[in-house]
């Protein structure tokens, strides 16, 4: 599986269908950049977050700087949210190796410590905004209506 699976879904998709389908990738900002992300064009960056669109597709690239694990631990810091109270480790490596395991996207622990960030914390709050304006305007997102999502 490559490194950023996401986007390569997102690039094999639009491959195999020559059609305009909407797709969204949600990436780490890693150093290696490949080809298909140098296609899309910046919509706006705030925080941990930038919002990259393809100019003739609706395929948006949402990247996390530098990843997506320390996001998560900076918005709990930043949230003094004790990620310990989840039963989840505190250290960056620890913690990496919890969230990389194949049910990490079915464990309460996760779960739970989602919802208290989301309630908890602006810079994830606007996370879950944005994805869900995306999901419920698939082809219909307005570049304007975007951009307040990161005022």
């Amino acid at each position: 599986m490559p490194k950023n699976c996401s986007l390569h879904i997102l690039k094999k998709t639009s491959e195999k269908k020559k059609i305009d389908t909407f797709a969204v990738g949600i990436i780490d900002d890693d150093k290696r950049k490949t080809k298909y992300v140098s296609e899309f064009s910046p919509i706006a960056s705030k925080g941990h977050i930038k919002l990259l669109k393809h100019p003739e597709r609706h395929h948006y690239l949402i990247i996390i700087s530098p990843a997506m694990d320390k996001f998560i631990l900076d918005c709990a810091k930043d949230s003094n949210i004790n990620i310990s109270t989840f039963n989840l480790p505190k250290k960056l490596k620890d913690f990496m190796d919890e969230s990389k395991r194949v049910t990490s996207n079915k464990d309460d622990r996760f779960k739970q410590l989602f919802k208290a960030l989301i309630r908890n914390n602006n810079e994830f709050k606007r996370f879950k905004i944005l994805l869900n304006y995306l999901r419920e305007n698939r082809y219909n997102s307005l570049r304007s209506e975007l951009l307040t999502l990161f005022e």
